[in-house]
């Protein structure tokens, strides 16, 4: 059941409350003006006609001259100008005290002879209609000191006119609450169900597969409201969760893709040299020679890619290595020696302060390595390398800046992707497989620290910066 139904059954209970209530109500009023009006003919019994007294004469005797009819002389005849007093005889019951000033046209209660006979019997009271139609009379009857049954009676017209006006009373009171109830009910509605059924239909529409949906904003300072914010604050967080998942699987594609071709290169060259051989193509001993130096050749680069990939796996697990204090200037120093034996055409200009990190000195020494390759092997023959390391009062930063053509804002800004290279026809006589950075952007992040490219702004080339953690002093 729905919130919207479960208030209108609950408004139908509360009608149905009101109803009840004002049904009780007017049935104990109308059952208490009975009551009196019975302790009224209680009283007016043991008036005229009463046990020694006698009867009043036939109604054709003005009532002003009540006192000679015999009348009780304790009461006027006023007293009596709403009483009925009939007499059964012969049959009939004949009017001997009307409660208006003359006989005819008097509404007088409908009441028969047997009926009048009865109610003396059982000495019951009972409300009969009359001759006008629209009074009513409450009866009783009783045996005269004479054997005559005779009938009082008094108009209900009083109690009616009461019971008629609470009735509307009661009508008008419950309609006002009903009103006000269902204003109340269509204000909670407004507020409390249809933002409900709003988001409702937003969450429809997202599981649909509109991510970039979000629920309508309600008036602030109502739950709505806050449940709505909380509601978008949760799709944003999902839509982004699932645009980075998907990013996440395109970058998986992607790797296996660039890993794929970088190895079907060696594999292709290793099968063709062994299908050679086995077709009988390297007979000769120089030229099976030649056919093993680059099965190895390929092999090595294999072996090296395969490193690469195990260690970017290993540092996408959290390994981080042997953490131990390393003197970052002298890592610097080994690395720029190994550059300038493979590189001797690279000119190396090397500043360097005492500065001592947190890390594993084979991986920092793999950072170091890499970013001095990248800027010899991206460069012309002759071009200067410069490599510095300062002390910062938040750490280390290590410098290695080229004085080559550069790279644009797009290279730049994809530099440390894995398996990226500037040369789109991915010659290896541009670089290697494209590991190099991404392996540099993964050991450094391991280590708590930051790498970026920069253009100097002095000048061509390009500036990588990497600031790491200093270690603290013992």
């Amino acid at each position: 059941m729905t919130l919207k139904t479960r208030m209108l059954v609950a408004m139908a209970v509360v009608a149905g409350l009101l109803v009840a209530a004002s049904w009780t109500v007017t049935s104990l009023t109308a059952s208490y003006l009975l009551h009196q009006v019975d302790a009224q003919l209680v009283r007016f019994t043991s008036g005229p006609g009463g046990p020694g007294k006698p009867l009043p004469p036939p109604v054709a005797v003005a009532p002003d001259s009540a006192d000679a009819q015999g009348l009780p002389p304790e009461q006027d005849a006023g007293s009596f100008s709403a009483v009925y007093v009939g007499v059964v005889e012969n049959g009939v019951v004949r009017t001997r005290l009307s409660p208006a000033q003359s006989a005819a046209g008097n509404p007088v209660p409908l009441i028969d002879a047997a009926e009048a006979t009865r109610l003396a019997r059982e000495g019951s009271k009972e409300t009969v209609d009359s001759t006008a139609g629209g009074t009513r009379y409450r009866v009783a009857a009783r045996v005269a000191a004479g054997g005559e049954v005779v009938v009082t009676g008094l108009p209900l017209d009083d109690v009616d006119a009461t019971v008629r006006q609470l009735v509307t009373t009661e009508v008008i009171a419950t309609a006002a609450v009903l009103v006000v109830l269902g204003l109340i009910l269509w204000w909670v509605l407004r507020l409390g169900v249809r933002p409900v059924r709003r988001m409702t239909e937003a969450a429809a529409t997202i599981a649909a597969g509109d991510l970039s949906h979000r629920v309508p904003e309600e008036a602030p300072g109502t739950e709505a409201h806050e449940l709505g914010v909380a509601l978008n604050t949760m799709l944003e967080r999902i839509e982004a969760s699932f645009a980075e998942r998907a990013a996440i699987e395109a970058r998986l594609r992607r790797f296996v893709a660039d890993a794929s071709h970088e190895l079907r290169t060696p594999v292709t060259t290793v099968r063709g040299y062994a299908e050679l051989y086995r077709l009988g193509g390297l007979t000769d001993g120089d030229a099976l020679d030649a056919a093993m130096a680059r099965t190895e050749s390929e092999t090595v680069r294999m072996g090296r890619l395969v490193e690469d990939l195990l260690t970017l796996a290993r540092l996408d697990e959290g390994q981080r290595g042997d953490v131990v204090a390393v003197e970052l200037d002298r890592v610097v120093d080994d690395a720029v020696a190994d550059l300038r034996v493979r590189h001797a055409d690279h000119p190396v200009t090397v500043r360097t302060e005492p500065a001592v990190v947190l890390g594993d000195p084979d991986r920092l020494h793999q950072v170091v390595a890499n970013l001095l390759t990248n800027a010899a092997v991206h460069t012309p023959a002759g071009t200067p390398v410069e490599v510095d390391v300062i002390r910062q009062s938040a750490g280390v930063r290590l410098v290695v800046r080229d004085h080559g053509p550069g790279m644009d804002d797009e290279a730049v800004a994809q530099a440390f992707e894995r398996f990226w290279r500037a040369d789109e026809s991915r010659s290896r006589a541009s670089g290697g497989s494209g590991l190099g950075l991404s392996i540099v952007a993964a050991i450094v992040s391991s280590l708590g620290g930051k790498v970026r490219l920069e253009r100097p702004g002095d000048g061509p080339g390009t500036v990588a910066v990497v600031d790491l953690p200093a270690a603290e002093p013992t």
